[in-house]
């Protein structure tokens, strides 16, 4: 056996530097200020397209059915959503809303959030259907609503295929 050096040059084990891959993406998460007044606990994640929506939705199985807790809606085509970049969801200059947040829980009167102040949401790669989609989204609350007026919510995304919304 020959010695080189008094340097050995560690290189990662694979699996090791895949446990570390995945914990980059593919994490669900969704927190802030508006989990004061609402529970924002959840099971799972959807992200779905029509013809001029996109939407994120974070979801809590409840038997056979779903509680719908925070649902992000853009009013954009997916082939309008630049992938790698933030897209602003703050209203336009004449105050229409961009995006839209909601909730459908049952057995809780809050259906509708304030509208959107200001936020943005990104998507890693282009949305396309059956195929995976991951990013991250913020946004700060206005006024109006069920709930939420000033809070804040945030989180990472993270689904297997984009599903067809209805």
């Amino acid at each position: 056996m020959r010695q080189v050096s008094g340097h050995r040059t560690a290189r990662p084990l694979p699996w090791a530097l895949a446990l570390l891959v995945a914990a980059c993406g593919g994490s669900n998460t969704l927190e802030g200020s508006l989990g004061e007044v609402v529970d924002l606990r959840f099971d799972g994640v959807e992200v779905s397209v029509t013809d001029s929506a996109v939407t994120v939705g974070y979801f809590r199985r409840k038997g056979e059915a779903r509680d719908l807790v925070f649902k992000l809606v853009l009013d954009s085509p997916p082939g309008n959503v630049v992938h790698e970049i933030q897209t602003d969801l703050s209203p336009t200059p004449d105050g229409r809303p961009r995006a839209s947040v909601t909730r459908s829980v049952a057995e809780d009167p809050i259906r509708t959030y304030a509208a959107i102040k200001h936020g943005f949401v990104r998507f890693d790669g282009p949305l396309e259907l059956d195929r995976p989609a991951s990013g991250e989204l913020r946004v700060t609350l206005g006024a109006g609503g069920d709930a939420g007026e000033g809070r804040t919510a945030f989180g990472t995304f993270s689904v297997e295929r984009v599903v067809p919304g209805s």
